[in-house]
Formats: structure tokens, sequence, C-alpha cells
């Protein structure tokens, strides 16, 4: 039985540079549409079954701007939605850092460490999985599928494919528009290629390389 693919995105920039945004909702910025127009050529050969989305602003027009006229229009996931920064949403990191150093620092060790008011990666984890577990089962029905999320979202969604907890979501790479895709066998998940920067102008994804997929 064929495999079927899951592409799976960041949005692009939004807001300002620098800021953390959590569940703030600002659009992509002029750069962030670029990035993910950038990936136009890639999915315009590339018809999707599904297409599913965080239902935060970034992420919605950012498969938006991927889709064909012939793909099915977006469906937002609420357990998608970006982690909650609480306190810490819409300041800067060195901000974030000197209002709560020592929950700063121990949040990177401890995945069950939340920012004041916000959510922790095992807070996230314990919503996001489940969904992504009922989405396997539609993907695997698919030829391919589509699913825009946020970094720390798409970082648990990884860990768990790579057999990890929620502490190593922090060490997985999660690129503004980058792309990484997953293949669906009937009993498992694998990652073909991982967090990709869009081509430039004119560049071909060789058959020969995981970019040909």
């Amino acid at each position: 039985m064929p495999e079927s693919l899951l592409y799976l995105m960041r949005h692009g920039r939004a807001g300002p540079p620098g800021i953390l945004l959590g569940r703030t909702d600002p659009p992509l910025s002029p750069s962030g549409e670029a990035e993910v127009l950038a990936w136009r050529p890639f999915f315009r050969d590339r018809p999707l079954d599904a297409v599913w989305t965080s239902p935060l602003l970034r992420a919605r027009r950012t498969a938006e701007l991927l889709r064909g006229p012939e793909d099915p229009a977006p469906v937002t996931v609420e357990a998608f939605r970006e982690i909650s920064l609480g306190a810490w949403e819409g300041l800067t990191s060195r901000q974030a850092r000197d209002l709560d150093p020592h929950i700063w620092v121990a949040r990177g060790k401890d995945p069950s460490q939340a920012p004041p008011g916000g959510e922790s990666f095992s807070d996230l984890s314990r919503r996001a999985l489940p969904a992504f577990a009922a989405l396997g089962r539609q993907i695997r029905t698919l030829r391919a599928a589509l699913l825009v999320a946020h970094q720390a979202v798409n970082r648990i969604l990884l860990a768990a494919v790579l057999g990890l907890g929620p502490g190593a979501a922090l060490s997985i790479p999660q690129d503004y528009a980058r792309l990484t895709i997953l293949a669906f066998g009937p009993e498992s998940v694998r990652i073909l290629a991982r967090n990709l920067p869009p081509p430039a102008a004119g560049e071909k994804f060789l058959a020969s390389s995981p970019r040909g997929l």
C-alpha cells in the first residue's frame, strides 16, 4: 500500500520581529507572505486532498496562499493553536527572561514549566497529540494533505513522531515558512524531509533528493 504524505508547514513571518507571539494574532508581514509564496511552484504540481490549519490568522493566511484553486478549503483545528505564552506575549525574549528569570531557565529543562498564565509544553502535548492522532487516521486514506501550524505545535508533533517526549521539543528546528514532509504508512510515520527552506526563484526539486517528493 503506498504511503500518504503530510506536508507540515510553519507559517511565514508575522508581527514585529523579535516579539514572542504565542496566541497573539497578527497577520503575516510582507516578508512572511513572500516566504510563503516562494512555495507556490512546489505545491502547484502537488494536489492536496485535505488542508488543515491552526485558527490563528498567520497560519490560515499561509494555508490560503499555498493551496491551489482545485484544493479543498482549509479546515481549522483548535488543538493546533500556538502555545499560550501568558504574561510573556508581546515581549522580546530578553524582556521575558528579565521578568521571570527562574521560570525562563526552568522552562528550557522541564516541559511541565509554563510562563505565568500560559501553557507548558506538557499542556500543549496533551491537547495537540490526540488531534494529530485523529488526523493520522484520515491522512492514511488520502494521497497528500497539508497542515499549517506553529513553531511549538510542530515541534511537539515531530517529537512524538520521533518517539521523544515534550521535553525534546525545544531542540527540534521549526523556522518560519519551513516545510517538513511526513510519510504515513499503515502502522507507522516517518520523516522524509525536515525544516526545508523556501526554494529560491527557479530552483528545481530534484527527484533524487527529499525535495523531489
